[in-house]
């Protein structure tokens, strides 16, 4: 497995946004995690990428326990995340954009910048490049010199994305990726997600569409009021009565 989760529990306070979860997520797989409102999936996703440290539990990342590093410590891990409102450098290019999400991988260091060594013009000739061919798979390789604000929400949209692999993930978690987008954004984006899989990626995402979500995951884990309450491959998850319930209400 890539990443296992064995009894999270986050809680606020008296509030207990996340109950006692246990999942696993093999490698290569695209898989979502769906609820009602305040199920706890963005809390989930907090907990994961170590902006929450979790009350009670583990979560092992490749055989490694990472539950309590800090953001940037499980990032250099591998886990990326975006985020359910655009979190872009705005004054910044597109290009600069996708060049900021990979100075982790970088090995020049402060000191290689300010004196301009040649490792650090190397590194930075090929992290433009590699930046290049990240915008050339969402087709906004003629926009890579325009300021982020300017491009239209699809494609901020498609560059937050971008910017999330450009570190060179293990496992990207996307937060409501389709969020405000038109029917055609979304089948590019359903496509887009493929090809980022096909790089070796794993996913989750997490996404109120559910004709996205069944159309785009092979497996779904289902969060209400905090619990885990169902998993499985969606054709089952659209039947699950518990599922049903937590969607629609008990039958009068």
């Amino acid at each position: 497995m890539l990443i296992s989760l064995e009894s999270v529990t986050m809680k606020f306070g008296g509030l207990t946004a996340v109950d006692q979860v246990t999942l696993q997520i093999k490698e290569n797989d695209i898989c979502g995690l769906i609820g009602p409102n305040g199920a706890g999936k963005t809390t989930l996703f907090n907990v994961i990428a170590g902006h929450y440290k979790p009350f009670c539990g583990a979560i092992l990342f490749q055989n490694r326990r990472i539950d309590g590093l800090h953001p940037y410590q499980i990032n250099n891990y591998g886990i990326a995340r975006t985020y359910q409102n655009i979190n872009l450098f705005r004054s910044m290019t597109v290009l600069e954009n996708i060049m900021v999400g990979k100075h982790p991988r970088l090995s020049a260091g402060i000191v290689g910048s300010i004196f301009r060594t040649p490792t650090q013009r190397r590194e930075e000739k090929e992290l433009r490049e590699k930046a290049m061919d990240i915008l050339k798979m969402v087709g906004l390789e003629n926009k890579a010199e325009e300021t982020s604000k300017n491009l239209s929400y699809g494609e901020q949209r498609r560059l937050e994305i971008c910017r999330g692999i450009a570190s060179d993930p293990k496992l990207l978690l996307l937060d409501e990726p389709a969020a405000g987008m038109n029917t055609k954004e979304k089948v590019d984006l359903i496509e887009f997600i493929r090809k980022i899989r096909s790089f070796g990626i794993t996913i989750l995402v997490v996404e109120h569409d559910m004709k996205l979500v069944m159309g785009l995951t092979e497996y779904l884990f289902v969060l209400n009021f905090g619990k885990l309450i169902a998993q499985g491959e969606p054709g089952d998850i659209q039947s699950n009565p518990e599922v049903i319930k937590a969607y629609l209400g008990d039958d009068i």
